[in-house]
């Protein structure tokens, strides 16, 4: 029995990297969807209603999702936060925490860190001394 092998057909490299950079999404529409699309669409082509619709889709789900996550991060730093000096430099030392219990345990947690340092102030102060010495 003969069996014809097909040939895959050759195409230029222009012609890959050009499918490769646009790909193709078919869509299948109810009648009514498609009518609609008809009537908004004016002199554009299908494909240029469509990349305008999913372009201001997404764009205003970036900014969205953009200005969630920052209102969301700066409320829960907010609120979750506190800030213990640096016994050496001053400076603060930022903690979080959620607990019901927040103003007694930001005072136990000043009382437990008084004596915490950043590292860079602790090497700076230990130079300090060896000068004076």
């Amino acid at each position: 029995m003969w069996f014809v092998k097909r040939q895959r057909r050759h195409y230029p490299p222009s012609r890959l990297r050009y499918e490769k950079e646009h790909p193709v999404v078919a869509v299948r529409l109810t009648r009514e969807v498609k009518e609609v699309l008809d009537r908004v669409r004016e002199s554009k082509s299908y494909a240029e209603v469509l990349k305008e619709v999913i372009t201001k889709t997404l764009d205003a789900y970036k900014r969205g999702y953009d200005e969630g996550y920052r209102e969301g991060h700066k409320k829960g730093f907010r609120e979750t936060y506190f800030e213990v000096p640096c016994s050496i430099c001053g400076r603060p030392m930022v903690f979080t925490a959620r607990d019901p219990n927040w103003e007694e345990e930001k005072r136990v947690l000043y009382s437990a860190f008084k004596n915490w340092y950043h590292v860079n102030c602790l090497k700076k102060k230990r130079e300090e001394e060896s000068q004076l010495r």
